[in-house]
């Protein structure tokens, strides 16, 4: 499995070894790790997506500070305006859906993790935070429709329910959608 990443690595790796690390307090670790603990007691409000991102993050944090060989990651930057479009494309036609980032990869034939650093740089946002930022603005369209209700925009828009919707469209837009149609 390890040689489909062979390509985002500079030198290519033949044997990679991470150092053990179990006797180190390392506070990233520890703050990165709780994430997943935190989420699951939501029961993942935020998706596999949001999990699969901090499982990336996790795993490149370790790689790049105790992997036995110090791993340099090339800096290729941003993925091609094709393949973004593909990916923003499809990512627009399954707005609803609980997708993974392995799809999302497979689609540019790409490794998961160049294709999750490539579509920041790309993009500015990360896959799930891209996702995110789409359906705040799907769903602004939907609520100048006052006949649809706030549960049935979030459920129209993969959320795991209104209080989920209500606390992310907060963030992105700064009020609640309730507020937010009101000022329509």
């Amino acid at each position: 499995m390890l040689s489909e990443y062979n390509r985002d690595f500079s030198p290519t790796i033949r044997h990679l070894e991470v150092r053990n690390f179990f006797d180190i307090d390392d506070p990233q670790i520890r703050a990165l790790g709780s994430l997943p603990e935190a989420e699951a007691s939501t029961d993942f409000l935020n998706g596999r997506i949001y999990g699969e991102s901090l499982a990336m993050t996790l795993a490149s944090y370790v790689l790049r500070n105790y992997a036995g060989t110090p791993m340099k990651m090339n800096r290729q930057a941003s993925l091609p305006k094709d393949k973004v479009r593909k990916v923003v494309d499809y990512i627009a036609s399954n707005l609803a859906e609980d997708g993974n980032l392995q799809d999302l990869a497979d689609l540019v034939e790409m490794s998961l993790f160049h294709f999750c650093r490539s579509f920041k740089q790309s993009t500015g946002l990360t896959p799930h935070q891209y996702i995110l930022h789409l359906r705040i603005e799907k769903a602004k369209g939907l609520l100048k429709n006052k006949r649809l209700g706030i549960a049935d925009i979030a459920s129209r828009l993969g959320f795991s329910d209104q209080s989920h919707f209500t606390n992310i469209f907060r963030r992105l837009a700064g009020t609640t959608p309730a507020r937010w149609r009101a000022s329509l």
